[in-house]
């Protein structure tokens, strides 16, 4: 797939430590001034609710790719409840966890009363009693799926359409292709960089081709060293590394701890022959967004670029902000 089809689909710290730079994320917009509350809710039948003229619908998201959306289209406003691993993040304030979609805490929901339920997981793939359920609380459920860019686009619109905040929405989806566009741009005349997206932390799985990795991976100039190994997220060992050869790694260990980089360093130091390690080109990103399937996907593209091109030019527009 080339950089112009995926666009139109659409802190790491190195082992010599000399660091690559990530730009922070752009503000998000201004909150709206509209009530915090819904007005109405209209359920249609008991199996199949509607949310219908909602000026605020109240959300609860029970998905981090849809949490960071929400968040980094300025609708947190509508969050009324979040899944249980985005109870820390900046913007939350506070609001009460409600599970994920294989354990959904329907009591919490039922004191809450969301108007829409969002879950990343494939409706066919709900668990069973899943849909019962928000129809009897009068819940939207809305299913989002995320593998590759263009789903972050289709699940932005999703969601801004279903809190009535399409014009945030489009806004941002704009801004991200936007961002992946301008690094596609800054390297698109250098050589391709052999490189492993090594995605366990014991180096043990990697990001093979199918996944927005592998698309960020393109965009930023790297050629994906595991391209000819099984799609999604393959299993390797150290005898499978050595055969792949790759001139750089990139190591993804979101917000993991210092003992984690150094466990992950000595993995490296295990493989001399590797020649990213014997050049010095092993890289640890440990930003908490690396590995997330959201809006900040162009600030990760920007960090791989600044990894393996490193004396590449400035994208055009990057004023240290991220996407805006």
């Amino acid at each position: 797939m080339t950089t112009a089809v995926l666009l139109w689909a659409l802190g790491c710290d190195r082992s010599d430590s000399r660091p690559c730079t990530m730009p922070p994320p752009s503000p998000p917009p201004a909150a709206s001034t509209n009530p915090t509350t819904s007005e109405s809710i209209v359920s249609t039948s008991a199996s199949s609710p509607a949310v219908a003229a909602l000026a605020r619908p109240t959300v609860a998201s029970l998905s981090p790719a849809a949490t960071d959306i929400l968040l980094a289209i300025g609708a947190q406003a509508h969050l009324v409840a979040v899944s249980n691993y985005d109870s820390r993040k900046p913007g939350i304030g506070g609001l009460p966890a409600a599970g994920d979609y294989l354990t959904v805490d329907w009591e919490r929901l039922t004191v809450v009363r969301p108007d829409v339920l969002i879950v990343q997981v494939r409706e066919s793939a709900a668990p069973a009693g899943f849909k019962q359920n928000a129809a009897e609380l009068r819940i939207k459920p809305l299913f989002i799926h995320i593998d590759k860019i263009a789903d972050v686009s289709a699940a932005t619109l999703e969601i801004g359409a279903a809190i009535n905040e399409p014009q945030r929405a489009a806004a941002a989806d704009e801004a991200m292709r936007q961002r992946l566009m301008n690094v596609a741009k800054s390297v698109k005349d250098l050589p391709r960089v052999r490189t492993l997206v090594m995605t366990d932390e014991g180096g043990a799985g990697v990001a093979g081709t199918g996944t927005f990795l592998d698309e960020l991976l393109t965009i930023a100039g790297g050629a994906n060293a595991a391209a000819g190994e099984s799609p999604g997220y393959p299993g390797v060992d150290k005898e499978k590394i050595l055969t792949l050869k790759p001139a750089a790694v990139l190591h993804l260990l979101p917000a993991k701890s210092a003992h984690a980089v150094e466990e992950a360093k000595r993995f490296w130091a295990s493989l001399p022959e590797v020649p990213a390690v014997r050049d010095g080109r092993v890289y640890y990103l440990t930003d908490p967004s690396v590995m997330q399937p959201g809006l900040g996907v162009g600030n990760v593209a920007k960090m791989f670029a600044d990894c393996l091109h490193p004396n590449a030019p400035a994208s055009a527009g990057d004023d240290g902000r991220g996407a805006s």
